[in-house]
C-alpha cells in the first residue's frame, strides 16, 4: 500500500491459479488496483509460460502486478 497525499492510498492485489487452463497449462494471473476507494485499473490474464510450482506462479503474478503498478 502506498499512501498518495492525506488519506488517498493506492492499494493492490494480485492473485495466481496453478494451471488455470487444463488445455494448454498456463496459469492464470488476476489483479486490481485501487486509489481510495475506487478501482482505476484490473486484469485477469493467462501467464506467458508454464510454471513448475505455486511459488514460481506467484512470483509471476507479483510480477505482474508490478509492471501494471508501475
Amino acid at each position: 500500500m502506498l499512501q498518495l497525499d492525506k488519506g488517498v492510498k493506492l492499494q493492490g492485489f494480485t492473485d495466481a491459479d496453478w494451471v488455470g487452463s487444463p488445455s494448454d497449462r498456463k496459469n492464470t494471473s488476476r489483479g486490481i488496483f485501487i486509489i481510495g476507494s475506487t478501482i482505476v485499473s484490473w486484469y485477469n490474464r493467462n501467464q506467458r509460460s508454464v510454471a513448475l510450482s505455486s511459488v514460481e506462479v506467484e512470483y509471476m503474478a507479483a510480477s505482474q502486478a508490478t509492471c501494471e503498478a508501475i
